[in-house]
């Protein structure tokens, strides 16, 4: 199963939800949940019926969503201080956000690596660039954390060696 992307937000033009469901239809190993009402959802659905894309519509718990899935997605044209970006950076969400002057209010330093992806949403292979970058950091973090824990076990083993040999060496005294 490829990764869960979401966003939630009123589904009209400013929103520019278009943008993403026309990347995620060129893109099935990918899934995409939008939360929201508006006057362009029930068109978009119908236009976007794929099974990479669930429209949710209203919900009442957008974060219990949000929690469940791996990055929150937005490509608004503008936006003043956005909530569910907000309750997704308190879910420590990964985060590809259009590069507007709203959402880079929230690009802030982060420990343990980048948590904001950006993109133009003028440029047509602005988000594919994002999200392929995003892709490869997971990629990289996971090889990362194999290696990590190889060598954990590694170390465990070879701890569980040596303490074998010295309880074998006492044995023979």
């Amino acid at each position: 199963m490829g990764k869960k992307f979401i966003t939630a937000t009123l589904i009209n033009k400013r929103k520019n939800v278009e943008h993403l469901l026309k990347y995620f239809t060129k893109h099935p190993e990918l899934n995409l949940e939008v939360l929201g009402e508006g006057p362009l959802l029930d068109p978009l659905k119908l236009k976007y019926d794929t099974e990479n894309i669930v429209f949710r519509g209203h919900v009442k718990n957008p974060k219990s969503y949000i929690a469940n899935a791996d990055v929150y997605i937005s490509a608004s044209k503008t936006e003043g201080l956005s909530i569910s970006t907000l309750e997704a950076m308190s879910l420590n969400k990964k985060l590809i956000l259009s590069d507007i002057p709203g959402h880079r209010t929230l690009d802030q330093p982060q420990a343990g690596g980048k948590s904001i992806y950006f993109f133009d949403i003028k440029k047509i292979n602005s988000l594919e660039m994002a999200v392929n970058e995003y892709l490869q950091r997971q990629k990289e973090d996971s090889n990362t954390k194999s290696i990590f824990l190889m060598t954990f076990q590694m170390r465990k083993w070879r701890s569980c060696i040596v303490i074998t040999i010295i309880r074998y060496v006492k044995e023979l005294k």
